[in-house]
C-alpha cells in the first residue's frame, strides 16, 4: 500500500519534473507506484485533489499579504527558501524554514493560526503545501508572487 505521503510527493515531484529530486531518488519514489497504477492509487490521488482548498492560492497579491501581516500575532510566514537566499533578503518577520527541513521543523509551524509559505518562484512552496497538507495541515496557504513578486512591488527586504 502507497502511503499518501509518499503519494502525494511523488505528484508535486512529477508535476515539477523532478527539478528538487535527483533524478535517482525521484526513480526510488516511482518505484513505490505499481504500473499501471491500481485502483487504489487513483483513490488516493482523488482524495489528494479533492482535499485541496477551493482557496489554496488565498494570497494572490503583495497587498493582501501585507493586510494580513499587520495582524502579526495571527499569521506565521515561513520563507522555505535555503538559508543563503534568506540572508540575502526576506519578507520582514519571516521565520527561515527550508522545505528540505519543514518534517524536522513542525514545532516551529502551528496549526491553530493561519501559516503561509512563500518561496522565489512557487515551486518550494508548493511541495511544502503539498507535504504539510498531507500532515494534516489545513491552516497553511501559500504566497503565489513569493519573493520576487514582493521585490517587483517595491516592497522592503528584512535582512
Amino acid at each position: 500500500m502507497i502511503s499518501g505521503l509518499i503519494l502525494g510527493l511523488l505528484l508535486v515531484l512529477t508535476l515539477l519534473g523532478g527539478v528538487f529530486l535527483p533524478k535517482s531518488a525521484l526513480a526510488a519514489v516511482e518505484s513505490k507506484v505499481t504500473s499501471p497504477p491500481s485502483a487504489e492509487v487513483y483513490t488516493a490521488v482523488d482524495q489528494l485533489l479533492n482535499s485541496l482548498p477551493r482557496d489554496y492560492y488565498t494570497v494572490m497579491q503583495v497587498k493582501q499579504l501585507k493586510n494580513k501581516l499587520k495582524k502579526r500575532d495571527n499569521v506565521v510566514l515561513v520563507d522555505v527558501r535555503e538559508p543563503s537566499e534568506y540572508d540575502s533578503g526576506h519578507i520582514p518577520g519571516a521565520i527561515n524554514i527550508p522545505v528540505r527541513s519543514l518534517t524536522k521543523n513542525l514545532a516551529k509551524i502551528p496549526t491553530d493560526k493561519p501559516v503561509i509559505l512563500y518561496c522565489s518562484s512557487g515551486h518550494r512552496t508548493a511541495i511544502g503545501m503539498t507535504a504539510l497538507r498531507l500532515l494534516g495541515y489545513t491552516n497553511v496557504r501559500s504566497f503565489p508572487p513569493s519573493i520576487n513578486g514582493w521585490k517587483a512591488a517595491g516592497e522592503p527586504l528584512e535582512k
